[in-house]
């Protein structure tokens, strides 16, 4: 059995690649930021505790694009995002 793919298949599939990954770049940034902002300087300074408030702070920010705050979806995303950051940085064996 045996895949087959238009070439303008792989294209979209890539060019989604390509955004996924620069949006989880994008939320790891915004929490790199919010880390700043609490004075946290390395990896070993995050706790369960930090999550929560980042979590919280997400919750509270006013959405930049539209009326209201940030989407479920959004947030969603964001802590997804992270997950995988962590998951990289432990099999990676890479410290902050």
């Amino acid at each position: 059995m045996s895949l087959s793919f238009s070439s303008s298949s792989w294209i979209s599939l890539i060019c989604s690649l390509v955004v996924y990954q620069l949006r989880s770049a994008h939320y790891v940034r915004d929490f790199m930021v919010f880390l700043e902002t609490i004075d946290v300087q390395s990896l070993s300074g995050i706790t369960p505790q930090t999550v929560t408030e980042y979590y919280r702070y997400l919750g509270l920010r006013v959405n930049k694009t539209r009326d209201g705050g940030l989407s479920g979806n959004y947030i969603a995303s964001n802590i997804q995002a992270l997950r995988r950051f962590t998951r990289y940085l432990q099999q990676s064996g890479r410290h902050w």
